[in-house]
């Protein structure tokens, strides 16, 4: 039995026993983690090396999607690590690699550092949207 996004609970339960669910389902993860692993390195390799055209039996066709803000390496360490400020309540007058001190109001230095310009730390590019259509290859149809 094939299962699919559509097969209902009753006909899983009617067919299968539940050995026979844990176990298909134990294999399906196995592979899942397989092919996703492989179709997101895959996918990666062709929003960059290969350009829109037609492939043989198959047509890619690449746009750019909706630009994301995206944390560079330097920012998902921030983002666990940092201290983030307000720049609202800071005077215009920072700039990056300024070194700061933060000192409560009992005039503790409780945290010190500079200041990390945010284009360093995020950015915000479209992603290429892949679209692959497979068509019956013209040479081999009669």
């Amino acid at each position: 039995m094939i299962i699919k996004a559509s097969t209902t609970d009753e006909e899983i339960a009617t067919k299968l026993t539940t050995e026979e669910i844990l176990g298909k389902f134990h294999a399906a993860k196995a592979y899942s983690n397989r092919w996703s692993a492989e179709s997101d390195r895959l996918r990666k390799f062709i929003q960059k090396h290969i350009e829109s055209g037609r492939y043989g039996a198959f047509i890619l066709e690449k746009s750019d999607g909706t630009p994301r803000v995206q944390a560079t390496k330097q920012g998902n360490a921030a983002i666990q690590s940092a201290l983030i400020i307000d720049v609202g309540i800071v005077p215009p007058k920072t700039t990056p690699g300024q070194e700061v001190w933060v000192i409560n109001k009992d005039g503790e230095t409780i945290a010190e550092g500079s200041i990390v310009d945010n284009k360093l730390l995020f950015s915000k590019n479209p992603p290429k949207m892949v679209k692959l259509t497979e068509v019956p290859d013209e040479s081999t149809t009669t």
